[in-house]
């Protein structure tokens, strides 16, 4: 795809300057749970899997102005036997993108939660497990071919995401307006031309 290529290209740029490395940071986490679920009267007892990554992130100063920021994460399953996350595959692509910042607000592309999933903040205490919204709820939406922008603070607190993912379907928008100011965090979202999004996608 042309973002990771682009992606892959801007990141070469930028380290080979040893002084820019200790702005990359390297991290990972890993979340299994041993759980016991009851199903059709019979008792599955196993190791669960509960989004356990790898990843890579960094942001570097162009100028005063402008700084670009990247991050490539993959989700990975210790559960099962050879780190796979996805059936045959090892990695399952999370939120992965690159993006320009400055006082024009923020502009990234690539794969990323969508600006509704987002505007959930904190609601899902049970994130990543078996208990996950997603599973109640469509709106837990992962996009890739993403561009999308956020305004810098319209007034104090106050800022807006604007979403635009391609699809065979046609072009899948997604919006939110975020407050945030001390303890108060509001927000407002929608998502339009979903037409036959699936609840767990990808």
């Amino acid at each position: 795809m042309k973002i990771f290529k682009l992606l892959s290209t801007t990141l070469a740029v930028l380290c080979f300057s040893s002084d820019l490395l200790s702005d990359i940071t390297f991290y990972g986490k890993i979340n299994t749970s041993y759980e016991s679920t009851d199903k059709n009267s019979k008792t599955d007892t196993d190791f669960k899997n509960n989004a356990s990554r790898l990843g890579v992130k960094g942001k570097f100063d162009i100028n005063d102005d402008l700084k670009i920021s990247f991050q490539i994460e993959n989700e990975i399953d210790p559960t099962a036997g050879r780190f796979r996350a996805d059936g045959e595959k090892v990695f399952k692509e999370r939120n992965t993108f690159l993006a320009l910042e400055g006082n024009f607000g923020r502009l990234f592309a690539g794969t990323h939660d969508t600006a509704f999933k987002v505007a959930q903040l904190k609601v899902d205490l049970f994130n990543d497990t078996r208990a996950d919204i997603k599973y109640l709820f469509q709106g837990e939406n992962r996009m890739n071919s993403f561009v999308a922008y956020t305004t810098p603070e319209l007034i104090d607190g106050l800022k807006v995401t604007i979403n635009s993912i391609s699809q065979s379907t046609g072009t899948f928008e997604s919006y939110s307006v975020n407050y945030s100011t001390g303890s108060v965090k509001l927000a407002f979202a929608l998502d339009s031309n979903g037409k036959g999004l699936k609840i767990n996608f990808p």
